[in-house]
């Protein structure tokens, strides 16, 4: 008579039915189910499986093709959002924008305007220019604003005019006699659009600044004559709003409606044209660390 070792076959069956789980990660539900039916269907009738440890292993395979599906949907998504965002930049080319930049080459007798972008008022405000050789060359005076917001410069206001190079620019704003420097968006051109690829964010060539993320452009001028607008991929400050209040523009929203419908009944994409965010929601937010020179780039990620 052939005798059986209980002790020995349930600590096979654990063994086989510990492999099985680990192994689910690795197979389809399909492929798995069979396994588990040959090891119920040979398992010692002396020691059979524990049924708790049976729909540990079922809950365990579920949680799994779950994730895995989550996964491939987010990727999914995803890839669908960077194609609308690369097309959306591709739009771009030729248009005159507003821009996040503190550096600029600069041709003989040009000048270069712009807006300081300010969060509160400020006693006094200037503008510094430094040459390549990090010196300073110029200083643009401001005067007091008596308001936050957008505060326009222009170097031909300067005496002299600049020769030819490289320049950097910083706002230094004056708030309860502390110097505090401000971000300095320019007016230019965009030449062209570089598509790195998925996981990476579209960059935009800008003339006389060169490449930065699209994240960093501020407001659309448009072509010659035409109406200006913001661009619908970045935060922009809202001048009309209190306590430094701050607008996070919906493209992003709208294009999954677009796609997806089904979220707006879900509640996880809202319909309105802007959400509010506050300062404290966005200081954490840091914006690609591209190199755009030392003067305004820290602060220039809090917009």
């Amino acid at each position: 008579m052939t005798s059986i070792n209980g002790l020995n076959a349930s600590t096979s069956a654990q063994g086989a039915t510990s492999g099985i789980a680990n192994s689910a990660t690795n197979m389809d539900s399909e492929a798995f189910l069979q396994m588990l039916l040959v090891q119920l269907n040979y398992q010692d009738p002396t020691a059979p499986m524990d049924s708790q440890q049976i729909v540990s292993q079922l809950a365990d395979l579920t949680s799994v093709t779950a994730m895995g599906e989550l996964q491939s949907s987010v990727q999914d998504l995803s890839g669908q959002l960077y194609s609308s965002q690369a097309l959306y930049a591709s739009t771009l080319v030729g248009q005159e924008i507003m821009v996040l930049a503190n550096v600029m080459d600069i041709e003989a007798g040009e000048s270069i305007n712009g807006e300081i972008l300010l969060t509160t008022a400020a006693d006094d405000l200037k503008v510094e220019i430094y040459n390549g050789a990090d010196e300073l060359v110029a200083t643009l005076p401001m005067g007091e604003q008596m308001k936050s917001g957008a505060v326009e410069f222009d170097m031909t206001d300067l005496e002299d005019d600049l020769p030819a190079g490289k320049y950097t620019l910083k706002a230094v704003a004056t708030i309860d006699g502390k110097d505090m420097e401000a971000a300095i968006t320019q007016r230019s051109n965009v030449t062209s659009v570089v598509i790195p690829g998925p996981g990476q964010e579209v960059l935009v060539e800008v003339d006389k600044v060169g490449l930065v993320p699209l994240s960093y452009i501020t407001k659309l001028q448009g072509e010659a004559g035409s109406e200006s607008q913001s661009n619908p991929n970045v935060r922009m400050i809202s001048h009309d709003q209190g306590n430094g209040a701050m607008e996070a523009n919906s493209f992003f929203n709208r294009e999954l409606l677009r796609r997806y419908p089904g979220l707006h009944e879900s509640g996880l994409v809202e319909t309105t044209s802007a959400n509010t965010l506050t300062d404290s929601n966005l200081l954490s937010n840091s914006m690609p660390a591209i190199p755009l020179g030392p003067a305004s780039l820290a602060v220039a990620r809090q917009y």
